[in-house]
C-alpha cells in the first residue's frame, strides 16, 4: 500500500540520517583526540579594509569571541604595504617570514621578535580586537610581482604551507559577508568548533551569488566575458604571452575594477597551466568572488 511504502522510505531515511551522525560523531571524536585545524587566510589593503574588519567583529561571522578559539588560525596578507615600516626587506617577492601576532589566548607575540620582523606599532587596534578570536593570528608581508588580486595571496599560501596544510583552508575576501548568508556561514563556523565538518566535503563554495542568466545547460553566465574579448584576426595557435610579450585579450566592458584584468587573467592562467588562455574552451562560468574553503586532501591531490 501506498501507507506502507511512506512508512519504508521513512525508516530508511532515518536509518541515513543515524548513519550521518554516528559518522561525524566519530570524526568529531578522533579531531578532538587528535587535533583538528583550520586556516583563514584574508587579503586586506590597509587601510581600506578597517570598516570591514569592524564588521566582521561587531556584527558579523567573528562576533563570537571563543568559536574559533580552539581550531582557527587567520593568516592577514598585508598587499598595499602599510603595516610593516616602509622599505622593508620583508615586502620581498621571496618574502619567507610570515609574522605571528598572537598565540592562544590571545597573547600578543610580535613584541618579543627582532626590530627587522616586527609590524609597525601600534597594531591597528581592530586587527589585534580580530586576532583574539582566533588560536593564533599571522600577518604576512606580501609583495605581488604581477598584481592578481587575491588569487596570488591564496596559492602563495597553499605552495608555502604545501607540506604541513591544516585540515582546512578557508580562502575569503575582508568583505566575505557581502558574498556568503551570515546564517549559512554561522553553521559552518559552528561546525568548526564542535569538529563536525563533514569527512567527504573536500571543496565548499560559498558564494551565494552567480553571474547570469544560466544558460539552458544549467551553465552560469561568463566571468571572463563580462571584462574580456578576444582580439580579432588572431592566429589559431597561441604562443607564449611571456614569451611573445603578446596578448590576446581585449577588454571588452567598462565594468569595475577597470584596468588590465584581462592581461592579469592571460598572465596568471598561463603560470598555472604552461599554456595560453584560449575562448571559448577555457570559459567555464563564474560563481561569486572566491570565497572557499578547501581540504587538505584536495589542496595536495
Amino acid at each position: 500500500s501506498v501507507e506502507s511504502k511512506l512508512i519504508a522510505l521513512a525508516v530508511r531515511g532515518f536509518a541515513r540520517l543515524e548513519a550521518k551522525v554516528k559518522e561525524l560523531n566519530a570524526a568529531a571524536a578522533h579531531r578532538f583526540s587528535k587535533g583538528f585545524e583550520a586556516h583563514f587566510v584574508i587579503p586586506i589593503c590597509w587601510p581600506h579594509e578597517e570598516t570591514h574588519l569592524r564588521f566582521l567583529i561587531e556584527k558579523g561571522p567573528f562576533k563570537d569571541e571563543y568559536q574559533l578559539s580552539r581550531v582557527g588560525v587567520l593568516y592577514l596578507y598585508d598587499v598595499c604595504y602599510k603595516l610593516f615600516p616602509d622599505g622593508s626587506d620583508l615586502y620581498d617577492v621571496e618574502n619567507p617570514h610570515e609574522v605571528q601576532l598572537t598565540g592562544e589566548r590571545g597573547e600578543v607575540l610580535y613584541e618579543k621578535l627582532p626590530p627587522h620582523l616586527r609590524p609597525k606599532e601600534p597594531v591597528p587596534a581592530v586587527i589585534m580586537d580580530l586576532a583574539r578570536r582566533f588560536k593564533k593570528t599571522v600577518l604576512v608581508p606580501f609583495h605581488e610581482e604581477i598584481p592578481m588580486a587575491e588569487i596570488t595571496v591564496f596559492f602563495r599560501h597553499l605552495s608555502f604551507h604545501y607540506d604541513n596544510l591544516p585540515d582546512l583552508c578557508f580562502l575569503l575576501q575582508s568583505d566575505m559577508y557581502e558574498h556568503i548568508q551570515q546564517n549559512a556561514f554561522d553553521l559552518i563556523l559552528r561546525s568548526l568548533s564542535m569538529r563536525v565538518w563533514p569527512p567527504g566535503v573536500h571543496y565548499l563554495p560559498m558564494g551565494h551569488r552567480h553571474l547570469g542568466p544560466v544558460d539552458e545547460s544549467g551553465r552560469i553566465a561568463s566571468e571572463v566575458r563580462s571584462y574580456c574579448k578576444q582580439k580579432a584576426g588572431l592566429d589559431e595557435k597561441r604562443l607564449s604571452v611571456f614569451g611573445t610579450g603578446k596578448s590576446y585579450l581585449e577588454r571588452a566592458t567598462d565594468r569595475h575594477p577597470l584596468g588590465a584584468y584581462c592581461q592579469w587573467l592571460e598572465l596568471g592562467w598561463e603560470l598555472l597551466f604552461d599554456r595560453a588562455f584560449q575562448l571559448p574552451q577555457d570559459d567555464f562560468g563564474s560563481y561569486d568572488y572566491g570565497q572557499n574553503a578547501v581540504s587538505r586532501e584536495n589542496s595536495t591531490a
